[in-house]
C-alpha cells in the first residue's frame, strides 16, 4: 500500500476513534474509574467560579475533571447509534449555541445607544458651528470631546453589562 494512503487511513481511524469517545462521553457513558481530576493552568480568567489565582505560579488555575469513555465494541457502538443517532445530538447542539450571544444587556444597550446618539449630535453641532464661526476650533473641541467621551461611556456600558450578568446568576 502506498505510504501516503496508509498514513491517511490511520489518521482517519484515529479521528473516528476520537469522535466515538467524545460522543460516548456526551451521552454520559463514562468510566468513572478512569476519570481523573486535573488542574488546568490559564493565562486569563475564564469567568467561572472555579477559576482561581495561584500566587506561586502567577497564573489562573482551574480544577477540571477529565472523563474517559467506556470501552465499547464496534457492535455495541452500532447498537448505541440505533437509539441515539449522532445527527440528533448535533441538531440539539445547534439549538444550544456555545458562543456568547452578541446582544448586550438592557441597560448597557441604553447607555451605548445614548452615547452614539450624543456623538452624532455633537458632530452635527460641530459642522453647524463651523459655518457660523470662521474657524475650525469648534470641530477640534468636539473631536477632543468625542475621543475622551466615547471610550469612557462604552467602557462604563461594559461594566454595567458585567454587573447585570453577575446579578442574574
Amino acid at each position: 500500500m502506498n505510504p501516503k494512503v496508509e498514513e491517511f487511513i490511520n489518521k482517519m481511524k484515529e479521528e473516528q476513534e476520537k469522535q466515538k469517545k467524545e460522543y460516548l462521553i456526551s451521552l454520559g457513558l463514562v468510566d468513572e474509574s478512569k476519570s481523573i481530576n486535573t488542574i488546568e493552568i490559564l493565562d486569563k480568567c475564564d469567568g467561572t467560579n472555579d477559576c482561581e489565582w495561584d500566587f506561586k505560579l502567577q497564573k489562573y488555575c482551574k480544577k477540571v475533571q477529565k472523563y474517559e469513555a467506556l470501552d465499547v465494541t464496534d457492535e455495541e457502538y452500532q447498537e448505541i447509534l440505533k437509539y441515539a443517532p449522532i445527527a440528533e445530538t448535533q441538531r440539539s447542539n445547534e439549538l444550544k449555541p456555545n458562543k456568547k450571544p452578541a446582544s448586550q444587556t438592557r441597560w448597557s444597550n441604553v447607555i451605548c445607544t445614548t452615547a452614539i446618539i450624543l456623538a452624532v449630535v455633537a458632530v452635527i453641532i460641530g459642522i453647524i458651528s463651523i459655518s457660523f464661526a470662521d474657524s475650525f476650533m469648534p470641530i477640534i473641541w468636539i473631536a477632543i470631546y468625542l475621543i475622551i467621551y466615547i471610550p469612557a461611556v462604552i467602557g462604563f456600558a461594559r461594566i454595567v453589562e458585567a454587573a447585570e450578568k453577575y446579578l442574574q446568576k
